[in-house]
Formats: structure tokens, sequence, C-alpha cells
């Protein structure tokens, strides 16, 4: 073989061997044991080059180009996870580096607000225990029977117990040395009575922090020997701080047991056990908005109302901008606590009452047999007939108020029942199973998994107590059991064009290395109705504030769309719920906000004075205003006026005198015009302003005569100022 082509092997199978223990170093469970053997084939097949061994020649090419194709492979396999990774490999990527991250990190993760304000701190603290059968203190004892005052038979163990008990004092305040030393002494007998490997008792019952617990180890004792051989050791336990407080506390959750996590420390346990931070969706201002709004509602009703809730939610990603919540729902009276104290935001499945009508109005919308301008009696809630054997409206009443014939829109801005339900029928005639699967198709009872939300209930066609009369109080929001955010998450959907977006708490993790994953919305591909229905449907939702149940909060720049919602609180129906949900601004939404005030045990007459109108919707017209100018582009400009002189009070000469004077102005006969109006003779003065005693000096020393009626200064005078007068001449004064 000639020299050159051994020589271009030999420097090809050097440069393969090279690939591939790069290729191993960066990928070894892959490549490691091939580029173990490698080494071994290279040597014999540059052996067998060199040597020109025709009858070896052929499987040293064969094997040769097997390993170079390998190794074209290999650099092919880095270039594309370098430049071109898929997602599976970038999953794989992230699991390794979340592994890396477990290794290096034993805390628990952090919770953020969306504007990157910690919300939830991981703060360390100590148990603080003692094994006192463990072998400590050189093995000495104390002497049970016969024990001196001092312990001298023990120098080191006083020394030691002495020195914890100071700074066991000195930590907590709330003992003294003395008796923290008596407590450990106690323990050491006790321990020694018993037969038994191990005696462990708490030595504090409070948890110390990092700071502490290197003080109480300085102890040279403690310090120089392990547990295992003074007994005295610490176990962490994870603790949070949460530096806002209450703010947000049901959101942001509890740790603790399995069955005590909640909230956002529940549904991220596991990225935050692994040490990563999590972004959620909360504005810590919007937050304390919703928050001050809420509580001072609840304390301004003297009772009245026993909790709420308001949900903020960002329209186009379903991004929870704040969940404030105040007591809770199931109080039947007010015990004045408004601290967030239970999530009644997805926990309080109820009966919606009237913002439920927006689903019944949209799935009869669908069917086409329906639109916002038919004409619909709506009578007292009479009973009507189609045979002799149904009574078709029973029970479905509007407390015994007369409408007469309304349009299917006036009937939704003035949120009244029997016309709701009569427009159920037209479009649905008997067929309650095709009505629930229409509203079903709306999206309004689908499940919110990921909010640990309480469970939705709607009565399914199979049950026995289906009928065509729970068709109808179902249309109106009863027989049907959704929580505040299922009800906001439906007008989200009307307010983003019919697009159902998921509601969310948590925006995206971060990892201590500083790198952020921030997910994707997530968006049902199917909109919620037809354009047709949905211009209808928005239509209708902002005539219930520019002409309906909620036109007192009518008038804002910016526009506000929604539905007030009554409704008589299950079992007993002796409690309401006022609620109002809607979105602003109304012509392009940018939020959508619900509300939710939880009343007290009431009797008859004062249920009668209860309506969403006057508890939801002023909350919700407050909240909306102080969101919205939020953004600095939303606030009025300020245009300054154009500044004009105040007009003087008119003044007599002599206190003018004094008044130059004192303020050191330019004389008398320079500035006299400026507060004596009209001072020539034969003109009438200008006295409005002026007291009665300075108004009739100056007027009689033109000689006239002066009638006045009233108390006060001169508020009107006759002649006015500037007309001529005569000696004798009669003034009239008018003061006030």
């Amino acid at each position: 073989m000639k020299s050159g082509i051994k020589k271009t092997i030999r420097n090809i199978l050097y440069a393969t061997f090279v690939l591939m223990a790069v290729y191993a170093v960066i990928n070894p469970p892959v490549a490691g044991w091939i580029c173990l053997l490698y080494p071994l084939f290279g040597f014999f097949a540059i052996r067998s080059v060199e040597k020109s061994k025709d009858r070896i020649f052929a499987w040293v090419i064969s094997l040769f180009g097997f390993f170079f194709l390998f190794a074209v492979y290999s650099a092919a396999s880095l270039m594309n996870l370098q430049y071109f990774t898929d997602p599976a490999s970038k999953d794989k990527r992230e699991r390794i580096e979340n592994k890396i991250m477990n290794a290096k990190n034993s805390f628990r993760g952090d919770i953020v607000s969306s504007d990157m304000k910690t919300m939830a701190l991981y703060y360390p603290e100590f148990v603080l225990l003692a094994d006192f059968k463990m072998p400590f203190f050189e093995n000495k004892t104390i002497n049970e029977h016969n024990p001196p005052p001092e312990m001298r038979v023990d120098t080191l163990s006083i020394n030691v117990y002495r020195k914890l008990a100071a700074v066991l004092a000195k930590i907590t305040g709330n003992r003294s040395a003395d008796e923290y030393f008596r407590q450990l002494r106690s323990f050491r007998l006790e321990a020694e009575k018993r037969n038994v490997k191990s005696f462990t008792r708490p030595i504090l019952k409070q948890n110390i922090n990092v700071l502490q617990r290197e003080e109480i180890f300085e102890i040279p004792y403690l310090k120089n020997y392990s547990r295992y051989k003074t007994g005295i050791y610490t176990e962490k336990v994870a603790s949070r701080f949460h530096p806002f407080g209450n703010m947000a506390h049901s959101v942001v959750g509890s740790m603790g047991s399995s069955q005590s996590f909640s909230g956002i420390e529940k549904l991220c346990d596991t990225e935050l056990s692994r040490g990563l931070n999590v972004i959620s969706t909360i504005d810590t201002k919007m937050q304390d908005i919703c928050e001050t709004l809420l509580r001072d509602k609840l304390r301004k009703e003297h009772g009245r109302c026993t909790a709420g809730t308001v949900i903020l939610m960002e329209t186009a990603t379903g991004d929870i901008k704040a969940m404030a919540n105040a007591g809770d729902f199931r109080s039947v009276s007010y015990n004045g606590n408004v601290r967030d104290i239970h999530n009644n935001a997805v926990m309080a499945a109820i009966e919606p009452g009237s913002t439920f009508k927006i689903a019944a109005l949209t799935a009869a919308l669908e069917t086409g047999k329906v639109t916002i301008h038919d004409s619909i009696d709506c009578d007292a809630g009479t009973i009507e007939s189609r045979d002799k054997r149904s009574k078709r409206w029973k029970n479905v009443s509007d407390k015994n108020k007369k409408f007469g014939k309304q349009t299917v829109a006036a009937i939704m801005e003035m949120s009244m029942n029997i016309g709701t339900a009569k427009m159920t029928d037209k479009a649905f005639g008997n067929n309650g199973k095709k009505f629930v699967e229409a509203v079903k198709r709306t999206g309004i009872v689908d499940t919110i998994s990921d909010m640990n939300a309480a469970g939705t209930f709607l009565l399914s066609p199979t049950e026995k107590l289906w009928n065509v009369n729970s068709m109808y109080f179902i249309s109106h929001g009863y027989q049907v059991r959704l929580t505040p955010l299922h009800i906001l998450a439906f007008y989200n959907s009307i307010a983003n064009d019919g697009r159902r977006v998921m509601p969310r708490l948590v925006r995206g993790v971060k990892y201590n290395t500083g790198r952020e994953t921030i997910f994707d919305p997530v968006i049902a591909d199917k909109e919620i109705c037809s354009r047709k229905t949905l211009d209808a449907v928005r239509t209708v939702l902002s005539g219930v504030v520019t002409r309906g149940s909620a036109s007192s909060i009518n008038g804002s720049r910016y526009g506000i769309a929604g539905k007030t919602g009554t409704a008589q609180m299950y079992p007993n129906y002796d409690r309401d719920a006022a609620s109002f949900c809607g979105y602003f601004p109304a012509k392009a939404p940018r939020y959508s906000c619900i509300v939710v005030l939880y009343t007290k045990k009431l009797t008859v007459e004062e249920r009668e004075k209860v309506y969403a109108a006057e508890l939801a919707v002023p909350l919700f017209r407050d909240i909306a205003d102080r969101i919205y100018t939020l953004d600095p582009e939303n606030r009025r400009p300020f245009v300054p006026r154009e500044f004009k002189p105040p007009h003087p009070k008119n003044v007599s000469e002599r206190k003018l005198q004094i008044i130059v004077k004192e303020l050191e102005l330019p004389p008398f006969t320079t500035v006299a015009d400026m507060f004596v109006q009209g001072s020539a003779r034969g003109v009438m003065p200008d006295v409005r302003g002026m007291g009665l005693r300075d108004a009739v000096l100056l007027l009689e020393r033109r000689g006239l005569r002066v009638k006045f009626s009233g108390v006060g200064h001169v508020v009107r005078q006759t002649p006015e100022q500037g007309a001529r007068c005569e000696p004798r001449q009669s003034v009239v004064l008018e003061l006030g």
C-alpha cells in the first residue's frame, strides 16, 4: 500500500478517535462503552495499515467505515442539541437541570408576584432538640442520689448547661437562665432513670432562626463536638415569611402537612420543593386596591354582610391580577373579622342567581329562535298552561312586579326572572336536555382543575329531579352551583371576543441560575358562541349599566359592561349573595372582574332591601376606577387654567391706609383704585363684599342715604356700581 494512503487513513483514525472521546465526555451514557473499545480497535487498525497486510485490510476498512459514520453522526447530534433542540430535548435538559438544582438546593423556593415582589419567602428555622441518653460530657453523669448543690462532680456538664441556659434565656426572653438550667438538669436526671436507648426532648417550645442557632453552637463544647457526642442538635423546618402580611393569604396558601397545604403552595409544591421560585399572576398594587376596598365595604355595611370576594382577571391572558377574600362565606353572622381567612373565590360554590342569565341568553340566541329585539310578555309570574295538566310558570316570579311586554334585551337589563324563563321556553320548548347541553357549550360549567375550585353542580338530564320547571329555574341561576371564578371565566370569554381562556394563578417559574420559564396562556380552540350572538350579548351587558339594574355606575369615561345578580343561598335560603360580574373598558376590554358579597341571616323584611345594585355594583365601580387609573396613559392630563388675579375685596379708605402701611405697598394714591371701585365723585362705588359699617361709611361720605336688609356682607346693591348718583340719593343694600 502506498505510504500516502497509509498516512491519510492513520490521520483519519486519530481524528475520529478525538471526536468519539469528546462525545463520550458530553454524553457518556450513550457512547461511553464504545469509546472504551475504540482505542483498542485503533491500535490494531493502525498497526494493520502500517504492515500493509492485504488479508486484514478489508475488515480494517470496514470497521473504520462504521466508526467514521458513527463519529459523523455524533457530531451531527451535538450540533442538533446545540442549535436545533426540539421540545423533548428541552424537557430532558430541564429535568437534568432540576436534578442538579435539587442537589445544590435543599430549601423551598419563593413565591413572587407578577411585578416581582416577594409574597412568600423561604425562612429556615430550627427545632432545638437534645437526646439526654447519648454519651456526652465525656461520659460523666449527674449523681442522682446525692447531687451536691453546685454539681461539682460534673463540672463540664455544669459549664455547658450554664452557658446553654444563659444563651436560651437571651434568645427567648421568656424564662431566666436558672429556670432553663433546672429544666436541662431535670431532663438529664429523668433520662438516667429510664431504661431506653434514646430520650430526646425539645429544649425550646419555639423555633430558632439561623443566627440564634449559630449563637447556641458557639458554646465551646457544642462547637467542638458533634451531636453524637453532645446529644444537642437541631432539625431544620421550612417556614414562610410573608412580607405583605395577610395580603392574598388564601391565594399564596400555607404549608404544613399534606392536608394543610393550600393555595399556590399546594398547586406548585413540586416546583417549590425543588427550590424553584414560582412567579404568580398577582399584581401587588391591584391586590391591595381590591382588598382595601372590599374590607372597607364590609365595615361600612355594619354587619349586614359577613364575607366577600373580588377577582380581577386580565382579559387576554386569563392572569388573575387580584383575588381578594374577606371573611368566610359560610358565616351566618358578622363577627368583625374581615381578614383573608377563606378562599371564597374558588370554594364558594353556590347558586349564582341572575349573573347566570347571560349563559341562558347565550344558549337561547344560538338556537336562532330568539333575538334580543323579540317582545315577551313579562307578567306578574302568574300560572300559564299549555294544557290542563301542566302549570308552566309555577313559582317563577319577580316578587309580584308587573312589567308587561318587554324586549329580551330589556328583560336582561332589568333582570326579570319570568321574562328569562319565557325566553328559555321560546328557544327550547320543554326540551330540558337540549337546554343543558347548550349551556354547557358556553363553557360556564367547565372544570377549573388547577385552581382547586369547589365542585360544580348542574342538574343532569338523567336525574329524577329533572323536569321543565328545573330548566326555568336554571335559566335565572338556581338549581346550579358555581364558584365566582367559574362565573368570571365565562364573562371573560365574552370580553375576549368569545375565546375562552383558562384562569391561572401561576405565570411561570424562575431558576436560581436566573433563567425564567414563562407559560403560555391556555386558550380553547373553539369559541363559546357565534359572532352574531357575541355582539348581541355584549350589547345587553352594556345596556345593564347604561339603563338597567346597574345604571347607578353609568357615566364612567372608559365604560363598564356587566350583569347584576342577587341569589338566596342554599340550604336555608335565609341569606343572600349579591354580585356583579363584568368587564372594562366596555369597548376594548382589558380586565374582567366579579364582586360577591355574602349577607348574614336575614328576615323577610331585610331581604326585600338586599340588591346587588346597592351592595356589589358601587364596589365594582370603585375598583374599576382605581385599576383603570393605574395606567398613566389613562389619567387625565393636567391642563393649567389661565391665571386671573383675584378680585380684591372692597375696603374703607381707613383700612386701606392700614393695609398699605403694614404691607409696605406704594403710596395710597397709586393703589386706591385697586381696592375701592368707582371712587370718583358722582359715580356709584362698588361696595359688594364690604361689611355694613365700611359700606355705610363710604356711601354716606358721598352724601348718599343707605337702607339695608339682612346680615353679613353686602351681596347686592341698588343702584349698581358705576351708575350716576346725586347727593341724598337712596342706596339699598342686601346683606348675606
